[in-house]
């Protein structure tokens, strides 16, 4: 079990306002799931580094345009995501 978990990555939304100022950037570090015009969240995922480095990183462009972070949510590799990443159903589909 520990090695497919392995193969899964650790993962961040956060919850912003106002996102369009660094937008650009944004697109090429993490994905942006629009909500609407003034708030969206960006799913950050830890794929060739360690969830931190990459959060840390989609952080700082945030900070640069201010932007403002309403909430951040974390995922950690556990046995669900994994099965999800597998079979592409949750437990309850």
């Amino acid at each position: 079990i520990e090695r497919l978990l392995n193969r899964i990555s650790a993962g961040a939304r956060l919850h912003v306002s106002n996102p369009s100022a660094a937008a650009l950037e944004l697109r090429a570090a993490c994905r942006i799931r629009e909500l609407d015009g003034d708030n969206a969240e960006l799913d950050v995922e830890a794929t060739e580094a360690p969830l931190e480095e990459s959060l840390f990183q989609v952080l700082e462009i945030l900070r640069r345009h201010g932007v403002h972070v309403r909430r951040i949510e974390t995922e950690a590799a556990d046995l669900e995501r994994l099965f999800l990443k597998l079979t592409g159903r949750s437990l309850r589909d």
